[in-house]
């Protein structure tokens, strides 16, 4: 997501509907455009632009022809002087977004079939402040799929229970296919190696476990032995994770 386009890869709107195809009747609209040219030219002196556009080879000489009235037709086809006209292959015009939102419009279409998608289950340590900037980061990484993920205030210690306790409690109270284990670089180190083997031992075996942010390279294999299975950061493939997520789901073969 290093081209960052709001609303489609990056800050994605969940309310949006999609608008209303409207249909052109392009070769409708191109003999009215025909028409419209030919009726302009017939009203131009044609043997006094007929010289301005014989002196068409430079910039000024383009603005001139214009300026007594020349189409850029006419100025084109004036300008190329050459036998054989260097050409070129068109592009196609397409968004350069395209591929985000064919992959939403997939788990769109898998939601309107099945009833389902794919639920996020947010593991938020400790108080908000602690863990709310990458819960809020996953939550919009995630949700450039559209996938529904399960918000919460987090999970700390009290008189009910540790904060373990408590996000393992409410993790298997719900059907997840992801859980996403979301505090600070600090906290991780005794976060990780007590929570990640409980969630894990708690999942479906096509669930995915993540860690929100990108884990120094010494704490990296310390993270996926207990049991996390990749990471969530501004590193992170985020066209490649959704996909992965889809085919798991059954959404995309």
């Amino acid at each position: 997501r290093s081209d960052r386009a709001v609303g489609v890869n990056m800050y994605p709107n969940m309310t949006e509907e999609p608008l209303e195809r409207r249909e052109e009747d392009t070769p409708k609209l191109k003999k009215e455009r025909e028409a419209a040219v030919a009726a302009y030219v017939a009203d131009i002196d044609t043997n006094y632009l007929a010289g301005k556009l014989a002196a068409v080879e430079t910039v000024e000489g383009a603005i001139e022809a214009f300026s007594n009235g020349a189409t850029i037709g006419q100025v084109a086809a004036a300008s190329c002087k050459a036998e054989a006209p260097e050409t070129v292959e068109a592009i196609a015009a397409h968004h350069w977004t395209e591929r985000y939102e064919a992959l939403r419009f997939e788990t769109e279409e898998y939601v309107k079939k099945t009833g389902k998608n794919v639920e996020v289950f947010l593991c938020n340590m400790g108080p908000i402040p602690q863990h709310k900037a990458r819960a809020d980061f996953s939550t919009s990484f995630l949700q450039v799929g559209e996938f529904n993920v399960h918000l919460n205030d987090g999970f700390q210690d009290g008189e009910d229970g540790d904060q373990y306790e408590k996000c393992f409690k409410a993790f298997k109270e719900g059907d997840y296919d992801v859980a996403v284990i979301c505090s600070t670089d600090a906290t991780y180190p005794e976060i990780v190696p007590k929570l990640a083997p409980m969630i894990k031992a708690a999942m479906k075996p096509s669930a995915t476990l993540f860690l929100a942010g990108a884990a120094p390279k010494d704490m990296e294999q310390v993270y996926k032995d207990a049991g996390v299975d990749d990471f969530i950061s501004v590193k992170a493939n985020c066209f490649q994770t959704l996909k992965m997520l889809q085919k798991k789901k059954g959404m995309i073969e």
